[in-house]
Formats: C-alpha cells, sequence, structure tokens
C-alpha cells in the first residue's frame, strides 16, 4: 500500500511506507485481495493467506490449502478467488476462498473467522455447494459457483455469487451465514437465496446495534443496463438465532443512466 504521509488511518495511524505483501506464487492474475485490521494486515491471493503488521513483517504466510489442510483438500481440488474483510466492531477477519475440483463437478465454499484481531488462530468451516449427487444453493451439479464476494452485518456474514449453468442464462445466489456462533467455532448454518440477479454485491453494515437485520443486496446485471436490483436479507429471530428463518425482500429498483458494457 502507497500513501501520502498525512493521510490517517481510520484508528489515527500514519500511513506512509511501501508494503510489500503476498507475491503471485505462479498464479496469474492473483486476485489479491486485502483488510487492514487493528494491527495485522490480512492479504489472500488465489494461492496464499498472508498476515503482516503494521511495518509490513511477515507474522504467517501459508497456501490456502494448508490453511483449510483439516478438510483434507484432495490434490485435483484449486482454491481461487480469495476475499479478506475485518468487521472493526468485534475486531475478527473474515476470509472465503471457493474451490473447483478437476476430476469431478464437486465445489466448496469455504470460510474462515479469525479468533481475534491478530489473525494467529482462526475457526475453520466449509460449505459443499456440490459434493456427488449432493447440490447446495447452485441451480444443478454441473454449473459453476463463481466470484463470490463477502459482506457483513451485526449478527450476520453474507457471501454473495455467480451460479455459471451448463446451459441458459446465469443467475446470482446470496448466501446468509450465522455470525454469533461462528465466533467461538459454534455449529453455523447458511441459508441460500439462488435464481437473482447475476453480479450481486454484499454489504458492509455499520450500524452500530445488533438489532440492525436488513443487509441491502445491489447488482446492475452485466453488459449493459439502466437499473440497480435491489434485494434486502432480513435477519428474522433474535440476534444470535438462526439463519435458516432468513427472507428476502424484493424492493424498487434504481433507475439509472442507461449505460453498456
Amino acid at each position: 500500500a502507497v500513501a501520502p504521509s498525512g493521510l490517517r488511518s481510520p484508528g489515527g495511524r500514519g500511513i506512509s511506507a511501501n508494503c510489500n505483501t503476498n507475491v503471485a506464487t505462479g498464479f496469474a492474475p492473483s486476485d489479491i485481495h486485502g483488510a487492514a485490521g487493528h494491527s495485522r494486515i490480512a492479504v489472500v491471493t488465489n494461492v496464499d493467506i498472508g498476515i503482516y503488521s503494521y511495518a509490513c513483517a511477515i507474522q504467517s504466510r501459508v497456501p490456502l490449502k494448508t490453511f483449510f489442510g483439516a478438510f483434507a483438500p484432495p490434490a485435483a481440488e484449486t482454491m481461487f478467488d480469495p476475499r479478506v474483510i475485518y468487521d472493526r466492531k468485534i475486531a475478527r477477519f473474515f476470509v472465503t476462498v471457493e474451490s473447483r475440483n478437476s476430476g469431478n463437478n464437486d465445489q466448496f465454499q469455504y470460510i474462515a473467522i479469525s479468533k481475534d484481531s491478530t489473525g494467529a488462530r482462526w475457526w475453520l468451516y466449509r460449505f459443499a455447494l456440490t459434493s456427488g449427487a449432493s447440490v447446495f444453493c447452485k441451480s444443478a451439479a454441473t454449473s459453476f459457483w463463481d466470484y463470490p464476494n463477502a459482506g457483513y452485518s451485526p449478527n450476520r456474514w453474507y457471501i454473495t455469487a455467480n451460479d455459471f449453468p451448463a446451459a441458459g442464462g446465469s443467475s446470482g445466489a446470496i448466501l446468509s451465514i450465522d455470525k454469533v456462533p461462528s465466533l467461538s467455532g459454534g455449529n453455523v448454518i447458511a441459508k441460500c437465496f439462488n435464481g437473482l440477479a447475476f453480479n450481486l454485491a454484499p454489504p458492509i453494515v455499520l450500524d452500530q446495534t445488533t438489532a440492525s437485520t436488513s443487509a441491502v443486496i445491489l447488482s446492475p446485471g452485466s453488459g449493459s443496463g439502466s437499473a440497480i436490483t435491489r434485494r434486502d436479507v432480513i435477519a428474522n429471530g433474535s440476534v444470535s438465532g438462526s439463519a435458516s428463518g432468513d427472507s428476502l425482500a424484493i424492493r424498487p429498483n434504481y433507475t439509472i443512466a442507461a449505460w453498456t458494457a
């Protein structure tokens, strides 16, 4: 990261150094993504996850397959499209990465939640999108889950993704994931909403109250358009309650100037 010496971070820390973090490790483009915590920087690429101090000193850097090694990913499985964000209110990093298998249709969505603000220890989870004949959230076992993105609210983690079928039009999907139990390694549930607009973007909800139950998720579509689609995920029940009761509300579109890519 490079910034003028007069720039101040949200915590009041001046930023003035060049910080070299993860290398591509032979995977180009590297899909590099990072998040700054209170005392550490977490950086992910298609291959590695690295934790750095604010002085750019490496604290750890390991391949994603090593990081999620507790699930014993097979040699034919590749992890990619990583994302990392930092929830400043609870001082935790949240990491997502998807996988594909060169020998079958199996795909998994991996997530990790740091146990504190240092990113030294993590709770690890894996959702089976396709595992053999079992399918979750994808439109079919042969479709391809891709471009996952990450967000959060006080009581949920969110992942959005695109679903590319073997034939026909593509669509978007949302995973609303229990947050409170994930902070202590408890059992979590992900509620799936699929068959939605393409290229959905999840929010980072900064309301300073756990009473905030709505997350606005937007999509500009793909290729061209003149509207932004809005869908709200409503976290029903208690703050620590299961995401299984969450619902999706259809809101009016936002009209914008027509565009074409």
